[in-house]
């Protein structure tokens, strides 16, 4: 029998999701990692942002029980009707994605106003994404670590810098995994259970994050993962998973809403209080 809610769809695409075809799993990924976009748009749009054939969403959709696509869409369309505050900004995401490109002007105020307007609309899907029993999670483990390690490289290096710096700077005892000499995998060689891991990665996942949750899991570290994926190797397992999407302006990705999660969650900790 199909799912009969969004969120029962969700965790029945995570159990299946290692068993779905190479095709079916970019489908099952993109439902999980954008449904609102699954419950305003057509098949035939959502496909071509996948990459994908329409068919290959229908495929899914009657690999997961449902007589047809629109059978599924309808479970996202409901919870978004249902969440009647989330709705605007999900309306102004699906038309700034599907408005015709329009010349860009090369000036600075263009592409100022242009990533500023991404920025903005990456922060209020961070607003209706989060919660606070996520935040209060993390921070309980991040209060019961002995140490904390903190992991990110390439792109989230910037975003781990600053967790580093900031719970340094409340006393903490942190070790920033920067891989200076590849010896990424050593530095948490003597973590154990009473340590945590805050992971940060984002695709294309590099060796290092993969290396590192490798380690931490042969030693029993508890991890807090920062991605952009619900299907990503930095969440899959970890005990408190964090999915951000950045906004991408121009084809580079910014840093808006992960650095705003990594300032929320320091914040948090600082002032020991997730109850408002």
């Amino acid at each position: 029998m199909p799912a009969t809610t969004a969120e029962e769809l969700r965790l029945q695409i995570k159990r299946e999701y290692d068993g779905f075809s190479k095709q079916l799993r970019i489908v099952a990924q993109y439902i999980l990692d954008h449904p609102s976009e699954i419950g305003l748009e057509t098949v035939s749009v959502v496909s071509e942002r996948m990459g994908v054939q329409p068919s290959t969403v229908v495929r899914l959709a009657k690999a997961l029980g449902f007589d047809g696509a629109s059978q599924l869409q309808r479970l996202f369309k409901d919870e978004i009707v249902s969440s009647a505050g989330a709705l605007g900004y999900k309306e102004r995401i699906r038309q700034y994605k599907s408005a015709p490109e329009k010349k860009r002007s090369s000036e600075v105020s263009s592409v100022l106003d242009e990533a500023l307007e991404c920025s903005v609309l990456g922060l209020e899907d961070l607003r209706h994404s989060m919660n606070r029993e996520d935040i209060g999670k993390a921070v309980a483990l991040m209060q019961s670590a002995e140490t904390i390690y903190v992991a990110g490289f390439q792109r989230s290096f910037p975003v781990a810098a600053y967790l580093s710096y900031a719970l340094l700077r409340l006393r903490k005892s942190i070790i920033f995994i920067d891989g200076t000499g590849g010896l990424y995998e050593r530095q948490l060689g003597f973590a154990s259970k009473k340590d945590l891991l805050i992971a940060i990665g984002f695709n294309p996942y590099s060796d290092q994050i993969i290396a590192t949750l490798d380690q931490a899991k042969k030693n029993d570290v508890r991890v807090v993962g920062i991605s952009d994926s619900h299907v990503s190797p930095v969440v899959v397992g970890s005990h408190a998973p964090f999915i951000v999407h950045d906004p991408v302006v121009r084809g580079f990705r910014t840093l808006t809403s992960s650095m705003t999660l990594a300032q929320a969650l320091v914040l948090a900790y600082a002032f020991n209080d997730t109850s408002n």
